[in-house]
């Protein structure tokens, strides 16, 4: 007779052995400097408190400041960043957790009042999003992104999880939900391209596949 399974049975994730089944989700709490994005104590405390949990994932992390819709988001850009994030992730292995980023790029949803960088999309249409105090506003009309500004963008995924690798993550999440840049290129809404990143659903899934390929080779997944 088979065994039933427990919420509190280990699992077997790749290569890593998680203590139980207990996932916590992304929930940005936007407690990191907001001038540097540097993980400050304050993130070590919430995240070793809960570390107990088979499997963290992060708070959205920009991969890039132009990536950056949110005052206080933790990136993974700097070296700075990348030694605040090592006391968070130590915190939370001393306490024998696991933590995966979650990475992050919001596309034409960003605030150049926040990132201090024109906000790009994968083309010119605008949408909700909030400015430095956070009320709802519609965005700049983003700058429709230029296949060297696709190229750029995947390349600052490839960084972006090379620097997770080196600060110590156990494993990264492209966010991909919720009108970020990668769903922006998914959805017909959003892209109306008509060259090889736009138009049929193969198309518009290119963006993504790249993105994914980009972080399983950084991440030594991939060959």
């Amino acid at each position: 007779m088979q065994s039933k399974l427990s919420l509190f049975d280990t699992y077997r994730l790749g290569d890593l052995q998680l203590p139980n089944r207990l996932v916590m989700a992304s929930c940005s709490r936007l407690r990191c400097d907001p001038k540097t994005g540097v993980p400050n104590e304050l993130l070590v405390k919430y995240y070793s408190d809960r570390a107990s949990a088979g499997l963290i994932l992060t708070e959205g992390s920009p991969i890039y400041k132009a990536g950056n819709p949110a005052s206080g988001a933790g990136g993974i850009w700097s070296g700075e960043q990348i030694a605040g994030w090592k006391k968070v992730i130590e915190a939370v292995h001393n306490k024998g957790g696991r933590i995966f980023i979650q990475l992050w790029h919001a596309g034409r949803y960003v605030n150049p009042e926040i990132s201090g960088e024109q906000n790009i999309g994968p083309s010119p249409l605008p949408m909700k999003a909030y400015d430095k105090d956070g009320n709802e506003v519609i965005s700049p009309i983003p700058k429709e992104m230029e296949e060297s500004d696709i190229k750029l963008v995947l390349e600052q995924y490839k960084q972006a999880a090379l620097n997770a690798k080196e600060a110590g993550f156990d494993g990264a999440e492209l966010h991909c939900s919720n009108g970020q840049l990668p769903d922006q290129f998914l959805r017909s809404e959003s892209n109306r391209r008509t060259d090889s990143y736009g138009g049929s659903a193969e198309n518009r899934c290119r963006f993504v596949i790249e993105a994914m390929e980009k972080l399983l080779r950084s991440l030594a997944l991939l060959e």
